[in-house]
């Protein structure tokens, strides 16, 4: 069974460093594997099995026996499964409740029919999918998914390399061992639908280890990388966040959020660092993705791969893919409206631009700190201040965001008075902290100005408009040459 389309049996395989991707192994919510060999992730039905489908290859250059058997194995999607541990039934963990739960088992054991030397043949196990609800207690509330083992057995070709508790050595090592641990990430368009996937990383050593995990792209795939088009978040769960804020919480090619435990993707060869686990710990992490509308193309297919390696001997523990497959969408933008000048002490509610079809409206502060989600947001900045809108589409997890200025004025018109006036117009003012200011008088009707220097140390101005014309005029308000405020008025 291959590792990867360009496996060719060589023992061991030294052409890839990603061994739990076989397309040799993929699973179907119906059996109609034989015919679609898409990848699904399994749906668990109290009463319908889903399909798991194993294509075997005959490299020989004779007819194999009939004799040889495939077992295939489930467990949950871990970057540090170990071998016999994960597999055979035998390890449980405690939830939340005080309720002990499987962690994986054996599905089936077949037997492969003869297959004539250079053919193949695809066998089918029916699987009754475990309850994933029963993981939702389990450090993480949501049911993160299964991976599979598919080992032959053969007295003719036995093992090349003798199996030890590193799953991932045993891959790479024998060809008779072939491993999926895959999350479909549909991003679909007609159903509110998850926009990622979850998965453990564990320590299952008898002695405290340190591990990085490594988030890249596939190596040599097409068109604009994941990273560039998609917002990557990383969500840590409390054991990891906590093994990690105590190491330090070194990083690289990642920036924070306002939530601790949760970090975005800057770019390819995301490392978190040094992540401290002591022996039988285990937490959970999620990746999730959000496309970003300004950044979307054509391209429809990513794959994105999460390692997790030992610290100081760099030894790969294990890891997990996430095929992400995003349709052609229509695009929406984000949008926060125009920028709003404001006096001191004065509240503005800004308004978001609502999107067809549900959606998520955030607003954040300058300092990135989520403060309101829905549409409409009340603000009393007693500074200018920049807040910033996310829009996320609860159809398809699409992402835009927008930005508004609220822009403050400390110097401004507090008042006109008569209004409409005959001779003298009073008006108040606040200039602060400036080294000029003056009243221009501007006539709308033919744009004629007169201006008035204002005394600094006052706060009121009185102008006589005897000689002016009957009109509508504006009083601006004019600071260190910006016009700050204006306010109209009717000569009568």
């Amino acid at each position: 069974m291959q590792d990867t389309d360009t496996d060719t049996g060589q023992e061991p395989n030294i052409h890839t460093n990603i061994f739990w991707n076989s397309q040799d192994i993929w699973v179907r919510n119906q059996n109609d594997g034989l015919v679609n060999q898409e990848h699904q992730n399994p749906e668990y039905d109290p009463v319908l099995p889903n399909f798991v489908y194993v294509n075997v290859r005959n490299k020989s250059c004779n007819t194999s026996t009939g004799s040889e058997q495939l077992k295939l194995y489930w467990a949950k999607a871990n970057t540090a499964l170990s071998w016999p541990l994960h597999w055979e039934g035998n390890l449980y963990v405690v939830d939340n409740n005080g309720q002990q739960v499987l962690m994986g088992d054996e599905i089936g054991t077949l037997t492969i029919p003869e297959i004539e030397k250079g053919e193949s043949t695809i066998l089918e196990f029916e699987w009754d999918v475990p309850n994933p609800e029963v993981y939702m207690n389990i450090n993480n509330d949501n049911p993160w998914h299964f991976c599979l083992l598919a080992r032959m057995i053969s007295t003719i070709d036995p093992m090349t390399f003798s199996e030890g508790e590193f799953i991932t050595d045993n891959v790479k090592n024998n060809n008779n061992i072939a491993w999926r641990n895959t999350t479909v990430v549909d991003i679909n368009p007609n159903s509110p639908a998850p926009v990622g996937g979850v998965v453990a990383v564990g320590n299952f050593m008898n002695t405290t280890k340190n591990y990085n995990l490594e988030f890249f792209v596939e190596e040599n795939e097409a068109g604009k990388p994941i990273y560039e088009e998609s917002e990557i978040s990383i969500l840590l769960d409390d054991i990891l966040y906590n093994s990690w804020n105590s190491s330090g919480k070194a990083s690289t090619n990642f920036s924070g959020t306002f939530q601790n435990n949760k970090i975005i993707v800057e770019n390819n060869h995301a490392v978190i660092e040094n992540l401290t686990l002591t022996p039988g710990e285990i937490g959970t992490l999620s990746v999730n993705f959000n496309f970003l509308t300004e950044e979307l193309t054509n391209k429809t297919e990513y794959t994105y791969h999460l390692l997790q390696r030992e610290v100081g001997t760099n030894k790969l523990i294990g890891g997990e893919t996430f095929e992400i497959r995003k349709p052609i969408n229509s695009f929406f933008d984000a949008n926060a409206g125009d920028d709003e000048v404001i006096d001191s002490n004065q509240s503005v509610t800004i308004s978001a631009e609502e999107i067809s079809g549900d959606a998520t409206y955030n607003w954040y502060d300058p300092d990135g700190n989520l403060i309101f989600t829905g549409t409409d947001l009340t603000v009393s900045p007693e500074i200018t201040m920049t807040y910033m809108l996310e829009v996320i589409s609860d159809l398809d997890g699409f992402k835009d965001y927008d930005e508004i200025q609220i822009i403050v004025s400390p110097n401004r018109i507090e008042s006109l008075v008569p209004n409409p006036v005959s001779t003298q117009l009073t008006i108040d003012y606040v200039a602060e902290n400036v080294s000029s200011a003056y009243i221009m008088i501007l006539n709308q009707s033919n744009a004629e100005t007169n201006n008035y220097i204002l005394d600094l140390n006052s706060d009121q101005v009185t102008i006589d408009l005897t000689s002016y014309s009957i009109g509508l005029y504006s009083a601006i308000l004019v600071c260190d040459g910006e016009i700050c405020d204006t306010s109209n008025f009717v000569k009568e």
